[in-house]
C-alpha cells in the first residue's frame, strides 16, 4: 500500500488545507478592509477554495519527499528534544540558579 493512502497522510493534508483556507480567508478579509456584508464572497470563496486545492496538491506531490506517511515536505525530527539539544542546560546548573539568592 502506498503512503498516499494512509489515514495519517490524509489527516495531515486536510489539516494543512484547512489552515491554508483559513489564512487566505483572513487575508482576503483584511485586504478588503470592508465589512463582511460588502465583501465579494464569490471571488473570496473561489480564492479560498483554490488555495485549499493547491495545498492538497502540494501534499500529494510531497508524498515521497518528507517523512514516510506524512504530507510534509521536510523530514520530522527524531525527537522533540533533538532540536533543543544545544540549548539544553544540565540539571545541576539549573538547580544551582534556582537556589541562588537574587541580589
Amino acid at each position: 500500500m502506498s503512503d498516499i493512502w494512509s489515514r495519517k497522510f490524509w489527516k495531515d493534508a486536510i489539516e494543512r488545507a484547512a489552515k491554508t483556507a483559513a489564512q487566505v480567508l483572513a487575508a482576503m478579509l483584511a485586504a478588503g478592509q470592508t465589512s463582511l456584508l460588502d465583501l465579494d464572497w464569490q471571488a473570496t470563496l473561489a480564492t479560498v477554495g483554490t488555495a485549499a486545492a493547491l495545498s492538497i496538491l502540494t501534499s500529494v506531490g510531497s508524498v515521497k519527499a518528507g517523512s514516510v506517511g506524512t504530507a510534509s515536505l521536510v523530514p520530522a525530527a527524531a525527537t522533540p528534544d533533538a532540536r533543543d539539544k544545544d540549548r539544553a542546560e544540565p540539571d545541576e546548573d539549573r538547580a544551582e540558579r534556582e537556589e541562588a539568592p537574587v541580589s
